[in-house]
């Protein structure tokens, strides 16, 4: 990632949140000025070809702009080139089944203390049997995506 000092600076007094959003703008900036070059395009040229002003797509490629999901979209468009990649998702169907069955049997657990004849039971120990019921539906989730990946 290209930078410099006060950005820098500016970056080690913020939360991670905004940390990642400068640290993702940035990024993009340079993806746009990469495409720009690898098309031997200049910033005017490209102001022209999105029917901005230079001034405005200057702000875009200093990388503290927030762009919107519209201005990179009609970019990527106009350059005829992916701007930003999202990364592939996982069928999360398999894990999907494990959730859906923890939160099952979490939901029966409530009940059961809910309605138990067993008024002796502790809050440190419901608390115990829901931490004990959440490493189960833990090993199987693992489980089932260890499955998923042999497939």
């Amino acid at each position: 990632m290209k930078t410099n000092a006060i950005m820098d600076e500016v970056r080690s007094t913020i939360s991670p949140e905004m940390k990642l959003q400068m640290e993702l703008s940035v990024a993009i900036a340079n993806r746009i000025y990469d495409i720009l070059e690898a098309k031997g395009m200049s910033q005017k040229d490209f102001a022209r070809l999105m029917g901005k002003t230079e001034t405005e797509v200057s702000r875009w490629l200093s990388g503290t702009h927030n762009l919107t999901m519209a201005t990179i979209c009609k970019i990527s468009a106009a350059l005829n080139a992916e701007v930003v990649k999202v990364a592939e998702k996982e069928n999360p169907a398999p894990f999907m089944a494990v959730q859906t069955q923890a939160l099952k049997e979490f939901r029966e657990f409530k009940n059961m203390v809910a309605a138990s004849d067993r008024p002796e039971l502790t809050l440190d120990e419901i608390n115990e049997e829901i931490r004990l019921a959440r490493e189960e539906r833990k090993a199987r989730l693992l489980q089932s995506k260890s499955e998923y990946k042999q497939e």
